[in-house]
C-alpha cells in the first residue's frame, strides 16, 4: 500500500484502452477516461464547480466523505491527487464504513441468495425500525451482521417495551388522571435524581458521538434516559398515587416529569427516527422546535398543554 501511495501521488493514468460505455478522450479517440476519474469529478461538478461559484464556495470542500471501505483507496489516493492537480481544496475528512453482512458474517450476494430487499424490509417493519436497528446494532466503523430475527428482537425490546411503552403509558395516565392535560410541575425529590443524571449533558454527549461516527453510542446514551424514565414509573407508582387525594400534587409532578422526559427523547430522537419523533411530538401537541438541542433539557415542558394519545408506537411482533 505504501508503494502504491508513493507511486499514485506522483502520477495517475486517467486513460484506459477502449472500453464500451466509457467517455472517449477528445485528443485520442482510441482511449477512454478511467471510470473512477470521471466518477470522482462529480463531487465538485455537482457542487457547482466552474458553473456556480457561490454554490461551490458553500458546498466545497466537503466536511466529510462517507464511503464504503472497499472504495477507500480511490477516495484517499486518486481523488486527492486529482484535486491537488486542479488546485482545489481537499475534503476535510474521509470516513470508510464497514459492510452489513448476513447472519454469521457472510457477505451478501445474489449468487449466495442471502441478499436482503431493503424496500421489502421497510415495507414490513417501517423505516424507523430499520434505521434504529442499523444504527444501534452495528458500529459504523466495522462490519456488522443482520438478520430479521435480530431486527424483530430489537423492535420488541427496545422500541416496543422501552420507548413505545414509556410514551403510551405516560400519555395514558395523563389522559386518565388529568383529562389529557399536562399538569403543573412540583417540587423535585430524590426520585427525580436518576432522570436528572441520565439527561444531564445528553445533547452534548450525543453530539460528540455523532461527530465521531459512533452512532450506536449516541443511541445508547439516549436509551439510558428512556430506561431511567421507565424505572422512574416503577419507583413512583403513579397508579398508587392516584388512589389518594392527598398525593394528587405529587402525582401531577410525576406525570409532568414523565411528559418532560418524553419531550426530550422526541427531540434527540429526530435524527435517528424522524417519523417516530414526529409522532411523539404530535401526541404531546408540540411544534417542531427551531433549536432542538437547546430545548432538549429537562424542565422546559409547558404545563397545561392538551395531549392527544395515539396508538402504541411499536406493537409487539409475534414470531
Amino acid at each position: 500500500m505504501v508503494s502504491y501511495i508513493l507511486y499514485a501521488l506522483d502520477a495517475i493514468c486517467i486513460s484506459r484502452g477502449a472500453i464500451h460505455l466509457s467517455i472517449t478522450l477528445p485528443a485520442e479517440p482510441s482511449l477512454v477516461i478511467y471510470v473512477w476519474a470521471d466518477a470522482l469529478i462529480n463531487y465538485v461538478s455537482g457542487a457547482g464547480y466552474l458553473e456556480d461559484d457561490e454554490k461551490f464556495r458553500r458546498w466545497w470542500p466537503a466536511d466529510v466523505h462517507v464511503v464504503g471501505k472497499d472504495i477507500l483507496r480511490f477516495h484517499t489516493v486518486i481523488w486527492p491527487t486529482m484535486l491537488m492537480a486542479a488546485g482545489l481544496p481537499l475534503p476535510r475528512q474521509v470516513f470508510g464504513h464497514g459492510y452489513v453482512m448476513a447472519e454469521g458474517g457472510a457477505k451478501m450476494s445474489k449468487s449466495a441468495g442471502n441478499v436482503i430487499d431493503a424496500e421489502e424490509l421497510i415495507g414490513t417493519y417501517g423505516p424507523d425500525a430499520v434505521r434504529y436497528f442499523l444504527l444501534r446494532e452495528i458500529s459504523y466503523a466495522v462490519d456488522g451482521s443482520f438478520s430479521v430475527q435480530k431486527l424483530v428482537n430489537r423492535i420488541n425490546s427496545d422500541l416496543g417495551n422501552d420507548l413505545g411503552n414509556l410514551v403510551y403509558r405516560t400519555l395514558s395516565m395523563i389522559e386518565r388522571y388529568f383529562d389529557g392535560t399536562v399538569p403543573q410541575p412540583g417540587e423535585r425529590t430524590a426520585d427525580e435524581q436518576g432522570l436528572a443524571d441520565a439527561a444531564d449533558g445528553l445533547p452534548s454527549t450525543m453530539g460528540e458521538c455523532v461527530g465521531s461516527f459512533q452512532f450506536n453510542r449516541a443511541v445508547e446514551a439516549l436509551w439510558r434516559l428512556v430506561s431511567e424514565a421507565n424505572r422512574y414509573v416503577e419507583r413512583t407508582k403513579p397508579w398508587s398515587l392516584a388512589k389518594d387525594p392527598a398525593t394528587r400534587g405529587r402525582l401531577g409532578a410525576v406525570m409532568y416529569n414523565l411528559a418532560d422526559c418524553v419531550r426530550v427523547v422526541s427531540l434527540l430522537l429526530e435524527p435517528f427516527m424522524p417519523f417516530t419523533a414526529e409522532s411523539i411530538r404530535t401526541q404531546l401537541n408540540l411544534a417542531k422546535p427551531d433549536a432542538a438541542l437547546e430545548e432538549a433539557v429537562l424542565g422546559r415542558q409547558q404545563p397545561g398543554v392538551k395531549i392527544s394519545k395515539g396508538a402504541p408506537l411499536f406493537p409487539r411482533i409475534e414470531a
